[in-house]
């Protein structure tokens, strides 16, 4: 495979990933599991493709209206009607890459636990890259020469080249290498699907170990598979050879509309209503602003459409997270849990690269989980400064219709926080107040210690860690819808 052919994929990939494709059925809902999509974009079901006598040919069958497991979103996704390698590595041992662990690519399994003497890893949903399309771009330049020899990575190239040489009509390109995520869907639809391939004279998914594009984010060097004989999920050392199913998205979309309501730097007031920065300048009403918007797709890399507000005012002086000696300063809040992904430091910067989130990313639960390892939390916030402040903020500053909700925001939603700030300054301004120029506490429990907890700096979007007795500015976020 040639560099030229290579980039050519990626353009087209690239292409179908931002682009909707045209279809006689074009809405999501008239997309049905077990669907078969044909060579001309026509969508059948299995039924009357037994009398379809056309020309075009079936080349998916449609095993998902809703993305992959635990991704939100309306993402139509349709499996090959056969395997695109049934022996095949993830990479070879020319690569040199067989013990790195790609961070950018990584999904976790939620409430990963390994049973000693079986495949089985515990799963109630799984968090970080879920897209499979992503994972691909996800590699650096270098690592994406190295897809020229189709030697090298075996199972991304065949599930790229899937199309290739086969009259698929519009859809010879933009066949790609499915997340765990996504291949887990598969599999929870796979005995409607399998009926479907079937009918349109594929060859079902067989019981078997097939590969993921999903780096395993704690085992360096091995990549996730799926057994579909049980549904078991495994690392696996990347010279093994798997089954490999290509898949494709056909359809995309929000399981809910862009809030039209909300845009970044809106002005929140204590009655509900929105101003922008310049109706505040003539606004003449009783009602007092409360919050600046942030962000409308939720926390950094968490793809929702949640709407997060910051309050307008921060703590007058530095507070602690936990203070020594206390229960929390010295327990690991398993539940808050975030993970820097591509997390590298320079030495040099004195910072952290950062290629995003995993873990939990969504703060409003953050405060009730440190019930579950402080029993004494549920009466008095007293030994955690920095929550003491945030889930009291509404009643402190005397919000009557808010004075519950507001939260200790994660890394991801600060940081989210911080990518807009000369936005957030700007109407923080317009309303009197003083700017968010400080490093701020997160809710986000350091995933490797026990005393330590996750700080952004908003002037320049830096996201290190922190002993938890430390003292740092904090800031109370909301989610409005």
């Amino acid at each position: 495979m040639t560099f030229r052919k290579t980039m050519a994929s990626v353009l087209s990939l690239l292409t179908g990933f931002f682009a909707l494709s045209v279809f006689s059925c074009t809405a999501n809902k008239e997309y049905h599991v077990g669907d078969i999509v044909l060579s001309d974009g026509t969508v059948v079901n299995k039924e009357t493709f037994s009398s379809y006598n056309g020309k075009a040919k079936p080349v998916a069958v449609i095993f998902s209206i809703n993305g992959a497991e635990s991704e939100i979103s309306e993402r139509v996704l349709g499996v090959a009607l056969d395997d695109a390698g049934s022996s095949l590595a993830v990479c070879t041992v020319e690569t040199g890459v067989l013990s790195q662990n790609f961070h950018t690519n990584a999904t976790l399994v939620k409430n990963q636990v390994y049973y000693s003497g079986s495949e089985l890893y515990g799963n109630e949903g799984f968090t970080g890259n879920l897209d499979g399309r992503k994972i691909f771009y996800s590699f650096t330049e270098d690592d994406l020469k190295a897809f020229n020899d189709e030697k090298l990575f075996p199972a991304y190239n065949a599930s790229l080249d899937f199309g290739k040489d086969k009259d698929f009509g519009k859809f010879t390109k933009g066949w790609y290498f499915p997340s765990i995520a996504e291949l887990y869907e598969l599999y929870e639809t796979s005995k409607t699907v399998n009926e479907a391939i079937l009918a349109a004279g594929g060859k079902a998914v067989e019981k078997a170990k097939y590969w993921t594009s999903s780096s395993a984010y704690d085992a360096t060097g091995n990549t996730y598979s799926l057994n579909f004989e049980n549904g078991n999920v495994s690392a696996d050392n990347r010279q093994n050879q798997n089954h490999v199913r290509a898949i494709y998205c056909f359809s995309e979309g929000s399981k809910e509309s862009q809030k039209k309501n909300y845009s970044l730097g809106d002005i929140v007031m204590d009655d509900g209503s929105v101003l922008t920065p310049l109706q505040i300048e003539d606004y003449t009403g009783s009602a007092k602003p409360m919050a600046i918007i942030f962000s409308t797709r939720g926390g950094h890399f968490e793809e929702s459409n949640r709407v997060l507000g910051v309050g307008l005012n921060y703590s007058e002086l530095p507070l602690a997270f936990a203070p020594e000696g206390t229960l929390g300063h010295r327990t690991n809040m398993l539940a808050n849990q975030s993970i820097l992904t591509g997390k590298n430091y320079s030495i040099k910067k004195h910072k952290y690269s950062n290629n995003g989130f995993m873990g939990l990313l969504d703060g409003r639960n953050t405060w009730k989980n440190i019930s579950y390892y402080d029993s004494e939390s549920k009466s008095s916030s007293k030994n955690y400064p920095a929550f003491d402040y945030a889930v009291k903020y509404g009643k402190a500053n005397g919000l009557k219709k808010y004075e519950k909700g507001w939260y200790l925001p994660t890394a991801a939603e600060a940081y989210e926080l911080s990518e807009v700030i000369d936005i957030v300054n700007f109407s923080i301004g317009k309303c009197g107040a003083k700017t968010f120029n400080h490093i701020v506490w997160t809710s986000s429990q350091d995933y490797g210690a026990k005393n330590q907890q996750y700080i952004v700096d908003l002037r320049d979007r830096n996201v290190d860690i922190s002993f938890k007795e430390n003292e740092y500015t904090v800031c109370a976020v909301y989610c409005f819808e």
